[in-house]
């Protein structure tokens, strides 16, 4: 029985997106260009002060919609709700949730989907995702309303160095995986890996919260996905993912904005505008 739903319906290449490397430049304190380095024997933790990685109705859960017992194809909405938490903890807030209400109501107003007949279950685009987080955002359960700031793609999305660099100096890295069947019969029990001629499932949305240095476990990258972290590996990285988001949030700028000098933010931030809203 599959764990969750997918619902990342590919990226259109043809719409104009910020690249993360056209906005690199000459780190101050380093004296190099780009991103910091992050090493084989560090670690990144952006997961481990987080309680809980909820399902928000991408699978079993109690509060999907009625017409969708099983759960909706809204991985791309319930890992931004994952990373707004993250991202949070990380900045030294408070940690928060969002309701089922609130995350259905994004997947609806993004992708068409009716949570009273369960029509339109089609899933979205990360890009249309993010275009509606800077645009409107998601309101936790105290009411405050998150919101992105900016947001690039990387060039080469199983770059394993350029995803390490973005998770330290971004907090997060919001990941498209072509799902094979191989990572449904290992969730919840072992790393996911790469198995050679294993069947494509559909697109699927994770987020990239944990880098644990290369050789003390079998499942360097941790993922949040289906209600819980689940471990991957470099190669199940290299095969599998198709889209990479760095993603920048103001409680993230507001602390952690000195370890940004590496990348050129203001310009970044002016070049959203020329960025479409969407389908």
């Amino acid at each position: 029985m599959p764990h969750g739903k997918l619902g990342r319906v590919p990226r259109d290449t043809t719409r104009w997106a910020p690249a993360m490397e056209a906005y690199l430049r000459t780190h101050p304190a380093s004296g190099r260009t780009g991103l910091e380095p992050v090493s084989p024997g560090e670690e990144v933790d952006r997961a481990s002060k987080v309680t809980g990685w909820p399902m928000y109705c991408n699978g079993p859960d109690p509060a999907n919609p009625p017409a969708s017992p099983d759960g909706v194809g809204d991985c791309t909405i319930a890992e931004a709700a994952h990373a707004f938490t993250a991202l949070g903890v990380y900045a030294g807030k408070e940690q928060v949730l969002f309701s089922d209400e609130e995350i259905i109501g994004a997947y609806a107003a993004i992708s068409g989907y009716d949570p009273a007949t369960g029509a339109n279950d089609n899933g979205c685009q990360m890009q249309d995702v993010l275009a509606y987080l800077k645009a409107t955002g998601m309101a936790d359960v105290n009411g405050q309303v998150h919101k992105v700031t900016a947001y690039a793609a990387l060039a080469d999305p199983a770059d394993i160095q350029m995803l390490s660099q973005v998770l330290k100096t971004f907090g997060y890295v919001y990941l498209g995986i072509d799902l094979p069947q191989s990572a449904e019969d290992q969730f919840g029990t072992e790393p996911w890996t790469y198995v050679p001629w294993s069947q494509i499932l559909g697109g699927h949305c994770i987020g990239l919260h944990r880098r644990d240095p290369y050789g003390t476990k079998v499942g360097v990258f941790q993922m949040a996905t289906w209600g819980a972290l689940q471990p991957a590996t470099i190669g199940f990285i290299r095969h599998y993912v198709r889209e990479a988001w760095a993603v920048i949030t103001p409680d993230w700028i507001e602390a952690n904005g000195s370890n940004m000098d590496g990348v050129a933010l203001a310009q970044l931030e002016a070049d959203m505008a020329l960025v479409g809203s969407g389908s």
